[in-house]
């Protein structure tokens, strides 16, 4: 009734992790814009769920910043994301996005290599909020930034060395690779040798081991289409 998915179907409340994970699956852009997407009343929906929870956490929280807490930090970004990438439902009226959207390119520059918000994952979503919302200079110098941090190799193709597993949804290599690869075909279509040496590293990985999981293999083949679909 409140728009959101749960954890099990119809089986306890709504989630915000798994409304926004599958937000984000059902999301392919296409022909660089953002405005082709699935506008349907269900997904529509699953927004305003999103929007009221994190809407609340902006109302209740005495000092809304962004350096709270490293969660609720990496939450603001993959809300920041998610509203970018759906900016249907007038994004910008709520006070929440645009209050931590503000707060984001504010403080920006203050952000060292070090910080948890400069995991790869986290960069890649930067680059794409900034994109989506009109500052292009600041998504190219995030994706100048992430191409810096590259490893090149004739085998593996281009790759990130602190691209590792772990216990967190930003830990997982193959869907930071993915995002990676749309990230740049996104923001620097013209950059087309890079996106190959990155889908190189993909399949290098599916000949020696595999991809992981299903949520894994979705995002290599979503990873090796959606730069033509950009472009």
């Amino acid at each position: 009734p409140d728009g959101g998915w749960s954890w099990m179907p119809e089986q306890g409340e709504s989630s915000v992790y798994v409304t926004r994970s599958i937000l984000e699956t059902l999301h392919i852009p296409i022909n660089n814009s953002t405005n082709q997407q699935l506008n349907s009343s269900t997904v529509c929906n699953a927004l305003r769920y999103i929007d009221g929870q994190m809407e609340m956490l902006h109302r209740d929280t005495l000092a809304p910043q962004l350096n709270n807490s490293t969660t609720q930090q990496l939450n603001i970004i993959e809300y920041l994301y998610l509203r970018s990438i759906y900016p249907f439902n007038d994004t910008l009226s709520h006070p929440a996005f645009h209050d931590w959207y503000a707060q984001l390119k504010n403080e920006l520059p203050l952000y060292n290599l070090q910080s948890t918000l400069y995991n790869l994952h986290s960069s890649a979503r930067l680059a794409q909020i900034f994109y989506h919302n009109g500052d292009t200079a600041i998504a190219q110098e995030l994706v100048r930034r992430l191409k810096q941090r590259s490893l090149l190799s004739e085998e593996m193709g281009m790759y990130w060395r602190d691209n590792l597993g772990g216990c967190y949804y930003y830990q997982r290599p193959i869907e930071t690779q993915a995002l990676l690869i749309e990230t740049f075909a996104l923001i620097t279509p013209q950059d087309t040798e890079s996106v190959a040496l990155m889908q190189q590293w993909f399949l290098k990985q599916k000949q020696t081991t595999h991809w992981g999981s299903d949520m894994a293999t979705l995002a290599a083949i979503k990873a090796l289409f959606i730069p033509s679909a950009l472009n």
